[in-house]
């Protein structure tokens, strides 16, 4: 599966790095969505939107290792089915400074905008891993510093 981030969610992911209490978020964003078939995937994941089969906005849970969902992150994505690829829009701790329950029904609508105009204009930045880190696969620099 390819993964692709936003730069709106680059952005969350470095503000989250900078809080003790999610330094820890790139780990378990690699350890859930990295070399994971969709099946494994597919695991708490809600679908908001989209066409079943081929592709569809989603929330997916993840929990915090040893602490469990109830306090870990809520990601927004859209996967693209057909062509195995999994767009990162959105992600918010469900504890914390930047704790937050849900996105409301204007918020997805504008991260489903955003995916649309970014996916025609190719913006996004695919990344992969290297020594367990997230890199940008076209310059192999590190995203997370």
């Amino acid at each position: 599966m390819n993964i692709y981030l936003s730069e709106e969610f680059i952005k969350l992911l470095s503000n989250l790095l900078k809080v003790k209490a999610h330094s820890n978020i790139e780990k378990i964003l690699i350890e859930s969505l990295f070399n994971k078939s969709l099946e494994k995937l597919n695991t708490g994941i809600v679908r908001l939107k989209g066409n079943i089969n081929d592709s569809f906005f989603l929330k997916k849970r993840i929990a915090q290792k040893g602490k469990g969902k109830s306090s870990g992150y809520r990601l927004y994505a859209w996967l693209i089915v057909v062509d195995n690829n999994l767009y990162l829009l959105y992600i918010h701790p469900k504890t914390g400074k930047y704790a937050q329950i849900n996105i409301n029904k204007e918020k997805q609508a504008e991260l489903i905008e955003t995916f649309k105009q970014k996916h025609t204009t190719n913006e996004f930045i695919k990344v992969c891993l290297s020594e367990n880190k997230i890199i940008n696969c076209e310059n192999r620099m590190q995203i997370f510093k």
